[in-house]
């Protein structure tokens, strides 16, 4: 018999780390192969809601995150690490750049976790733009937003060891099948971002 859960659907946030990331674009069928804790977490919660899932009949959707910048984010990540480091008008080490990765601003992830909560979607769906950009690109702009380019040194630091250098989502789920599409342009979002560090004086 089927417990009364008194709950018909779960909503299971995931990451692009779940996936094998050395082909693309990553679709929701692509392979699942964590190399990290993190992505092997998230794939073994996966797996158990969708046996949950099987055993009782609620419905589980996982919005997989790619990734995220905005307000309010991890100093230690690259935005707002390039950022701060400008305004207090200290050099920003970057790698050279050529890795290819796909942004979404944190206002656009909560928009389309929220679309995928309230669809009758199933399974996984990638919560990403669909569009590549550049690590050296997105260092170059800030630099720019700021009027501080000289101070951003492209091939101060290594690349990590085995980091993928193209991780791009395929977003046809979440486009085409919810109709969602982003608030923010990649040039939008990172001018609002670096001002709202601005405002912060988080220097």
């Amino acid at each position: 018999m089927m417990p009364d859960l008194s709950c018909g659907r779960f909503v299971n946030v995931g990451t692009c780390f779940e996936y094998d990331l050395t082909g693309g674009p990553i679709a929701e069928t692509t392979a699942l192969n964590p190399q990290e804790l993190y992505g092997t977490c998230k794939r073994s919660l996966f797996e158990a809601t969708q046996q949950f899932s099987i055993f009782t009949g609620m419905s589980v959707a996982t919005p997989r995150v790619f990734y995220s910048y905005g307000p309010f984010e991890d100093i230690r990540r690259l935005v707002p690490s390039i950022v701060l480091s400008l305004l207090r008008g200290q050099p920003a080490p970057v790698t050279p750049g050529g890795q290819v990765r796909d942004y979404l601003h944190v206002e656009d992830v909560a928009s389309a976790i929220w679309r995928v909560a309230t669809s009758e979607l199933t399974g996984p769906v990638n919560i990403a733009s669909g569009e590549p950009v550049t690590i050296a690109e997105i260092a170059a702009r800030v630099g720019q937003l700021l009027g501080k380019s000289d101070l951003v040194h492209l091939g101060a630091l290594p690349y990590r060891p085995g980091e993928p250098m193209r991780i791009l989502a395929d977003v046809t789920t979440l486009r085409q099948r919810l109709g969602w599409t982003p608030r923010f342009a990649l040039d939008q979002g990172l001018t609002e971002t670096v001002r709202w560090w601005e405002s912060r004086k988080a220097v």
